[in-house]
């Protein structure tokens, strides 16, 4: 059976984005919490790194990392835009609750969450399966 035949035989509305929950000891909190994330698809994670792009009279001058990594959990961890969370914590903006919560190292180790979870996943034996 070809590729398009098998893909034919898919119901496309039951494809589904890849969830996983992250746990993850939250220093200022003082204990572990279970963050539930979500990949992000090519097209959006495109997007939040031109975001992050700084120019400068037509040029390219740098790319603000914070702002990739802010914008990466928004995309795979919803619940920092809660309003009701946002507004428990006194912080008007996701990017300033991100910034209450987290310490630099679990901010990054959930943008690592989110990107493992985005990216391509090996199966074993399918390398086999394909000489076959």
């Amino acid at each position: 059976m070809n590729i398009i035949d098998k893909l034919m035989k898919i119901d496309a509305g039951m494809l589904e984005t890849p969830t996983a929950i992250h746990e993850m000891y939250v220093t200022k909190i003082g204990e572990k919490l279970e963050f539930e994330i979500q990949a992000i698809n090519p097209e959006k994670m495109d997007d939040i790194q031109q975001k992050a792009v700084k120019i400068e009279n037509g040029e390219v001058v740098g790319v603000d990392l914070y702002k990739t990594k802010v914008l990466t959990i928004l995309e795979g961890c919803p619940m920092f835009k809660d309003k009701a969370l946002r507004e428990h914590f006194n912080c008007p903006t996701p990017k300033e609750l991100i910034g209450k919560l987290l310490l630099k190292g679990e901010i990054d180790a959930l943008v690592e969450a989110i990107d493992n979870l985005s990216e391509l996943k090996e199966i074993k034996g399918a390398e086999d399966e394909i000489k076959n």
